[in-house]
């Protein structure tokens, strides 16, 4: 490519959606991404996925695996808001990359001022997940656990996002469902364990005491 490679391309779009999802309703949706590439090695389509792509295909592309590249792009489940899982063992460990967030936002100042707000608002997002649990207020819930969400991935703090996410999910049943107190508390148990651990390195970020 004449300006930027795809992996380039697809960072720069993934962190454009990720400041307009921030700021924006849930009902914002993200750009699907297939890759297309001559290259066919161990690791070419991770490396594309990492970068925020949706699907790959190797050259010669063949008709048959586009469409199906394109359907899985399309099916509900590729979207990140529908069906989602619980960290898996990639994500045992506290997951918090303020470089990967700071070279996604491009500014190092402004990611510095949004880690200071969300530091400051830290227990605000919590007590409000924490309420509405309490209260059984499954829509206040699915609020939370989604702007708390948006925040988390800003940080890529994944396995927290991830916990939010799930929060988000099943505060919202399908059609005629009853909602899983239950499920809930243990999503927020974990969640307030996971964001217990990121506060010390969010608090340093924010004090100028860890560079990125």
């Amino acid at each position: 490519m004449p300006v930027m490679g795809g992996i380039e391309a697809t960072e720069s779009i993934r962190a454009r959606e990720m400041r307009r999802s921030w700021v924006m309703s849930h009902e914002f949706k993200s750009v699907s991404i297939i890759a297309m590439t001559a290259n066919a090695m161990e690791g070419d389509r991770e490396l594309c996925l990492e970068a925020g792509m949706n699907d790959y295909v190797a050259k010669p592309v063949k008709p048959q695996d586009l469409y199906a590249a394109i359907d899985r792009c399309l099916a509900p489940e590729s979207n990140e808001d529908s069906a989602p899982s619980l960290p898996n063992a990639t994500l045992s460990a506290t997951s918090l990359d303020l470089t990967a967030a700071a070279r996604d936002l491009g500014d190092r100042e402004l990611l510095l001022t949004m880690a200071g707000m969300l530091v400051a608002e830290w227990q605000q997002h919590l007590g409000w997940i924490t309420t509405s649990l309490r209260n059984r207020e499954a829509a206040q819930l699915s609020m939370g656990a989604h702007t708390l969400k948006s925040l988390l991935a800003m940080f890529h703090a994944e396995k927290a996002r991830r916990l939010a996410l799930a929060i988000e999910h099943a505060a919202k049943p399908a059609a005629g469902g009853e909602v899983d107190w239950s499920q809930c508390i243990r999503l927020a148990d974990a969640l307030a364990e996971e964001m217990e651990r990121l506060k010390p390195e969010m608090d340093r970020f924010v004090r100028g005491e860890r560079t990125v």
